[in-house]
């Protein structure tokens, strides 16, 4: 390799670009040791690398006046891939179209923390679904009162001790490496006695059960836990519903750790990821949501439930 002549040593290219320079750097040897370096609203911003030649900036804009760097999560997602400021007509977007895809309508962060596998509001009836309770149970779909889309899910159990409703579904197996979330909107026109949100996955050797569980008598919420137990993580509003208010239940579970991510009653964010949700061994592949209200002698379960969204890869 012929050597460097003593006026081409550490200097390259030199050009300018407004009234700017952007330089070139060429160690003695020859290796490039500064790539690219420009300005940014007075600043320079240099395409920089680690010891082991790993790009640490990829690529920096501007965003509402900020710097917006692409960025990774701990499973190497893309915090931020895109940032819009108008669309193809023209449009001015100040969220981006990476906002308006997030959001799929929810007016909640809760719902946004994981990838939707599904979301159910009945619009096009129960095909699917599978309806239960003891006697005299009753599950009608009600265009009177509801979350979004024309329908919820009505579910009344008889007045009487341990008398129960429930709605639920069947799915195959489901990938049991990722975090899995289930939420749904529910009002309560009749205070039960006792509800709660259940998932069961099996994938082959182990069941996981996850379980958000709410009392009247105690006006506790509870998550599941090992053995068939339940553990105390906050309370649930109990007084009265005069307006036709549907309310927000959500839990997460981690199937790598066998722990909660979080909980969520209306409002309130419950922090269980130091809890064990409930295990078993299985030689089935299933998942099964279920949502159950109960009665007694003088708490009659009535309920309209909505909006069931199953997510995957959740996290906090």
């Amino acid at each position: 390799m012929p050597e460097f002549p003593d006026w081409l040593r550490g200097l390259a290219l030199l050009g300018q670009d407004g009234t700017d320079y952007v330089v070139i750097k060429v160690a003695s040897t020859g290796e490039l040791y500064t790539l690219i370096q420009g300005m940014h609203a007075g600043s320079p911003v240099t395409v920089a690398v680690d010891a082991d030649g790993n790009i640490l900036a990829v690529l920096k804009g501007e965003f509402g006046g900020n710097l917006v760097t692409v960025k990774l999560d701990a499973e190497g997602r893309l915090f931020t891939y895109v940032t819009d400021e108008i669309d193809q007509w023209g449009n001015i977007l100040p969220g981006g179209f990476n906002e308006l895809a997030a959001r799929l309508g929810a007016p909640t962060a809760y719902e946004r923390r994981g990838q939707v596998v599904l979301a159910e509001t009945f619009s096009g009836g129960l095909g699917g679904w599978r309806l239960g309770g003891s006697a005299g149970y009753s599950a009608l779909l009600d265009p009177t009162d509801f979350y979004r889309d024309g329908y919820s899910l009505d579910l009344q159990a008889v007045l009487g001790a341990s008398e129960y409703v429930n709605v639920s579904r069947k799915w195959g197996v489901f990938p049991a490496t990722t975090g899995i979330g289930l939420s749904c909107w529910v009002h309560f026109y009749d205070l039960p006695a006792m509800w709660y949100l259940r998932i069961s996955l099996e994938d082959g050797t182990t069941q996981h059960i996850g379980m958000l569980r709410g009392l009247l008598s105690d006006g506790k919420v509870y998550a599941a836990t090992t053995g068939g137990a339940y553990t105390e993580i906050g309370t649930w509003y109990t007084g009265t519903y005069a307006d036709d208010c549907f309310r927000f239940l959500k839990f997460a579970m981690d199937l790598a750790t066998g722990k909660y991510l979080y909980h969520v009653v209306d409002g309130t964010e419950f922090d269980t990821s130091a809890i064990d949700y409930q295990k078993s061994n299985s030689s089935n592949k299933l998942l099964v949501v279920q949502f159950v209200a109960y009665s007694d002698a003088s708490n009659q379960a009535k309920v309209r439930v909505d909006n069931f969204v199953l997510t995957a890869r959740e996290h906090t």
